[in-house]
């Protein structure tokens, strides 16, 4: 588990069921600016990270003032992440 910017709890369990498994195929959901145009990373996920509002997205009223879980690439993973190996773990039941 890597740095985190404010306290939460880093359950393996709860991450695992807040996390939509599906999201997993469209890779890291690290959105990026290429050009004019802002395109999801999609590189192959090694960790889930806790998406925030400040995270650049304090004017988004979607985004639950607690974050989101969602897949992110090793370039993207730099706080509030836990590795993917962990979660998938959790998901399927065995315990580390």
């Amino acid at each position: 588990m890597t740095k985190c910017k404010k306290p939460t709890p880093y359950d393996p369990k709860l991450i695992a069921a807040q996390c939509d498994p599906l999201t997993l195929r469209s890779g890291c959901t690290a959105g990026c600016w290429k050009g004019e145009n802002f395109k999801q990373c999609g590189r192959p996920p090694v960790a889930i990270r806790r998406w925030t509002r400040d995270d650049g997205y304090d004017d988004c009223e979607l985004l639950p003032e607690e974050g989101v879980y969602g897949p992110v690439c090793k370039a993207h993973a730099n706080h509030d992440a836990v590795p993917l190996a962990v979660v998938l773990d959790a998901m399927t039941g065995v315990g580390r």
